[in-house]
Formats: structure tokens, C-alpha cells, sequence
């Protein structure tokens, strides 16, 4: 499981949320790209004034989900 962003919009609020279980939400590439995609939509949007960003379960993020370093990073 690469993990999930979900957004929630409630007048001038959105609520981004990052999941990803038994990882402290260690936030995976296809996460990466979807915060990204999330993000240029949310800017379109005139009526979200303020973006919440949080953690499900407790844990905000723990950076990037290292178990992907050897499929994604090519700096060796």
C-alpha cells in the first residue's frame, strides 16, 4: 500500500489528510504526487482562504517512505 491523501472542503476550510497505516504516514511518492495534484486544485478553488494539513491516526508524517529510496532515487 502506497498510502492515501484525502481532502475534505467546508466553506473557506480544507482539510488535507495524510494515511498511511503502520508507516507514521511516511508520505510515498504517488503521495507526493498527489499532494501536488491537490494542491493546484485547492489553488483554482476561490472559495478555500485557509489548508489544514494533517496526520491520520496521532502521527503527522514521518518524512519520506525511505522503503522506496532504492526503486526511486537514482543518485548512487
Amino acid at each position: 500500500m502506497a498510502g492515501t491523501v484525502r481532502c475534505q472542503v467546508d466553506g473557506a476550510l480544507a482539510r488535507v489528510t495524510l494515511e498511511h497505516a503502520g508507516r507514521l504516514n511516511a508520505i510515498s511518492v504517488a503521495m507526493w504526487r498527489e499532494l501536488a495534484r491537490m494542491f493546484a486544485e485547492l489553488a483554482r478553488d476561490d472559495r478555500v482562504r485557509c489548508i489544514v494539513v494533517r496526520g491520520a491516526g496521532g502521527n503527522f508524517a514521518a518524512g519520506a517512505d525511505i522503503s522506496e529510496f532504492p526503486d526511486v532515487r537514482h543518485d548512487e
